[in-house]
């Protein structure tokens, strides 16, 4: 009797063990698939801040916006990068800039534009991310919330890239003073939505990140 009630037992143990072994791999292949995940994101995400950061100072210089908590903010989110020769470049010209004073920085600001120049513009890929879209999901709710809204904001960068590459190929275009102000005038408008729009995706990576 005994050995028939214990051959029972290992019965259900096996049955127990079998039923529990799927859910238990899919569950240790979830944790290694979202540290997999995060571990290369991770990486990505730091290489877009950079050139997020890098745009942002460029486009600031282009409108004339180099005003003093700007250059702090960029100086900032490049010193989040690791040091390479670009940074480094960026982060001495940010430096020399905010050794002035706020009367010098103000001048720097306001020197003259050239009126017949346009100012190109890249388009932000997250190539990564965009391909395992669907590994958001194994993330926490506020992580994947910063990547949804990450996606939203590089969406817009890229909607604003276009419409300003049509304004400046429409400055070739027109040939009288007036046109070419009112162009100029909407192509700024387009820079300064994709410099909000940059700023704030860099915030959701910074939040992610940390």
């Amino acid at each position: 009797m005994d050995d028939w009630f214990l051959k029972f037992d290992e019965v259900i143990l096996g049955w127990f063990l079998g039923v529990l072994s799927t859910p238990l791999v899919m569950y240790f292949t979830a944790i290694v698939e979202r540290r997999r995940f995060e571990n290369v994101l991770k990486e990505e995400l730091r290489e877009v801040r950079f050139r997020l950061a890098a745009s942002i100072y460029s486009l600031r210089n282009h409108l004339g916006q180099m005003d003093r908590p700007a250059l702090e903010w960029i100086a900032v989110e490049l010193n989040a990068y690791p040091a390479e020769p670009v940074r480094d470049r960026l982060l001495a010209g940010i430096h020399q800039m905010l050794q002035l004073n706020d009367a010098q920085l103000t001048a720097l600001a306001a020197r003259p534009r050239n009126p017949l120049g346009t100012k190109a513009v890249p388009k932000v890929a997250i190539p990564y991310l965009s391909a395992k879209v669907e590994s958001i999901g194994l993330l926490c709710s506020s992580r994947q919330k910063e990547l949804v809204n990450l996606l939203h904001y590089v969406e817009v960068i890229n909607i604003k890239v276009e419409e300003l590459a049509d304004w400046n190929r429409m400055t070739f275009e027109v040939t009288n003073d007036e046109n070419h102000a009112l162009i100029s005038g909407n192509a700024d408008v387009s820079i300064q939505a994709i410099i909000t729009a940059a700023e704030r995706a860099s915030a959701c990576i910074k939040n992610y990140l940390s």
